[in-house]
């Protein structure tokens, strides 16, 4: 396959949000390595997928550089120079606060994805702090079934905690001595360090 065979993937305008540039990028990225392309082909070839605000942008600094007054060499740079420009400069602020608050109060596969998700657009949060906020917002339940399968790591966490999906329904739904359904109480959380 050559690369004038270019994927089709998103276009990226103005969004000012980190996790819709990486959505961006990731497939290209893929794709590049694929390929195995020079970093300036992968420069070439991003910037095609430019459109609104983000091509206005590109014109400025292509022209800057073309002065002389600007070089943008990597890939990496031009995703650096786009979150400049595009993302909220608070933008980790904002989500430290939506996974202060996200709580597993629906399906576990809901609070799954919205935490992975907010994982996306934190950049050097630490492993240990990734497996704190992942437990600490569980049902007490769920809580207590990965602490009592010694997850070490977010991943584990999470593939465990996938697991558990139909563990919930099978035992949350209970037939009393009449034979009818009933919902049963989630133990209380256990913290123990």
């Amino acid at each position: 396959m050559s690369y004038r065979e270019a994927p089709k993937t998103l276009k990226y305008g103005c969004k000012h949000n980190p996790k819709e540039l990486n959505e961006f990028f990731w497939p290209m990225e893929c794709y590049f390595n694929a390929i195995q392309v020079t970093e300036d082909t992968k420069i070439n070839m991003a910037i095609l997928y430019l459109c609104e605000s983000a091509t206005l942008w590109w014109r400025r600094k292509h022209t800057d550089i073309k002065k002389g007054l600007y070089t943008i060499d990597t890939r990496e740079e031009l995703m650096r120079q786009l979150k400049r420009q595009f993302c909220r400069h608070n933008i980790e602020d904002i989500v430290m606060k939506k996974l202060r608050r996200l709580k597993h109060s629906e399906s576990i596969r809901d609070y799954i994805m919205e935490f992975m998700s907010l994982m996306l657009e934190l950049s050097d949060i630490q492993e240990k702090d990734k497996i704190f906020y992942f437990m600490d917002e569980l049902q007490s339940w769920a809580y207590n079934e990965l602490k009592r399968k010694n997850v070490r790591d977010i991943d584990e966490a999470i593939v465990v905690a996938e697991d558990l999906t139909e563990f919930q329904r099978e035992s949350t739904v209970k037939k009393n001595s009449g034979g009818e359904q009933t919902i049963s109480e989630p133990e209380p959380k256990q913290n123990t360090p």
